[in-house]
């Protein structure tokens, strides 16, 4: 018997994003743990959270998409987005740690994957470090397809939009 996916905590709301929502985004960054911060961006230290940040700004609902997940009480929980990279897009998600397991991951990324669709896109993908195991089992259950990357602890995932 495999594992079923949760389903979205309601009253979990998945909505866009953009410039907007600068300070919202800065202070949900502030409460991500140091792992998540690092499956997240590769890297340690604010330079990559102030370049999410200034992404923001570069939002245009086609090529650059952002979706945030916002909880019960209006704060953000989580956040994705995608950019464009060759034929498809490259996406990215991140959820707080005490909302992780509830699909939120899922749920924006179905959202980034209709988004890109609509945009015309034919594929999407995103790199995972080997160590993110509930990322992985995610992308893989949702469909995509998983193989090595020239990084030895990175792992491509990739999907076929829906026309």
């Amino acid at each position: 018997m495999s594992a079923r996916l949760p389903e979205l905590a309601l009253p979990i709301r998945i909505r866009r994003a953009g410039p907007a929502d600068r300070r919202d985004v800065a202070r949900m960054l502030s409460g991500m743990d140091r792992d998540g911060l690092y499956h997240r961006h590769f890297a340690h230290g604010d330079a990559p959270n102030a370049a999410l940040l200034k992404r923001l700004d570069e939002v245009d609902g086609r090529d650059r998409m952002v979706v945030v997940a916002q909880g019960p009480d209006g704060r953000l929980v989580g956040h994705g987005e995608y950019a464009p990279d060759g034929a498809g897009v490259e996406f990215a998600l991140m959820v707080l740690p005490a909302w992780r397991g509830r699909g939120i991951a899922r749920a924006m990324l179905d959202e980034l994957a209709r988004e890109a669709s609509a945009a015309g896109y034919a594929k999407m993908h995103g790199q995972i470090q080997a160590g993110n195991t509930a990322m992985l089992y995610l992308a893989q259950a949702v469909g995509f397809a998983c193989e090595a990357s020239e990084e030895p602890s990175v792992l491509m995932v990739t999907q076929a939009l829906q026309s």
